[in-house]
């Protein structure tokens, strides 16, 4: 009997331990809509600040989550408050500095929330078609030209631009190497190091970029499916290839 006894027991204590490992790897989702604050369901940006709260860039305003409450900035036709709080409606992307500084587009306004003053502060008010940060650096592109925010002198300085016509900005990226890499609505460019710019993907609508841990170059495009550049420079497209379901998708 007590043979049994400690089996039973041993039984029950494996029982919860694997109750416990289960609920420990489980992971929790929760959704965050309009019914609980969130400005509008098209959300086009994310970026998490300093103190841990997620910022949500929409069609219509800003949304900020502290992980409790969720705290929403629109338009407002008041001339005043759109002083003071000037937010738009159309409002991505996202980004910070590392003194936790917000910085993001809306409406074509390149607006900074200092996060020290807890304040938004518009810090050009019109034709801004992107905003960057790495590290310490601030990058905004209007129309085909790029320009570098300097905080201690509160001016934009000239980085550069595309010399080809009715081509816009959309995307910016510093990449591991410290190359600035410009996607544009007509191909994609690089300025190297030696603030040497080339055109790396003619004619293409450049949605987004990315570098991985390997330093290959994710190229997303609006319409032309998704390139690769590797650490060579070579650059290689990836298609959807029909019958085959690990391929990537239309």
């Amino acid at each position: 009997m007590l043979a049994v006894h400690i089996h039973r027991r041993a039984f029950l204590f494996v029982l919860m331990l694997l109750y416990v490992i289960q609920n420990t790897n489980a992971v929790y989702f929760r959704q965050i809509g309009v019914k609980d604050g969130l400005s509008q369901i098209s959300v086009m940006s994310i970026y998490q600040d300093e103190l841990g709260r997620m910022w949500f860039g929409t069609e219509e305003g800003l949304s900020v989550y502290n992980g409790k409450e969720l705290v929403s900035y629109k338009h407002a036709e008041d001339s005043i408050l759109s002083h003071m709080i000037p937010i738009g409606n159309e409002t991505f992307p996202i980004t910070g500095d590392l003194n936790g500084n917000v910085y993001f587009r809306s409406d074509g306004k390149f607006i900074r929330y200092d996060i020290k003053k807890e304040r938004f502060d518009c810090l050009k008010g019109s034709n801004v078609s992107t905003v960057f940060c790495k590290d310490s650096t601030v990058l905004i592109a209007s129309a085909d030209t790029i320009y570098a925010w300097e905080k201690k002198t509160k001016s934009f300085r000239y980085i550069t631009h595309i010399n080809k016509p009715n081509t816009a900005i959309y995307k910016l990226f510093i990449d591991s190497d410290s190359q600035l890499w410009i996607g544009t609505g007509n191909g994609l460019f690089l300025q190297n190091d030696k603030k040497q710019l080339h055109c790396v993907l003619a004619n293409e609508d450049i949605f987004e970029l990315f570098e991985d841990s390997q330093a290959n170059l994710w190229i997303a495009t609006r319409n032309s499916g998704m390139y690769k550049q590797d650490k060579k420079g070579i650059v290689k497209k990836i298609t959807h290839i029909p019958g085959n379901p690990n391929s990537i998708p239309h």
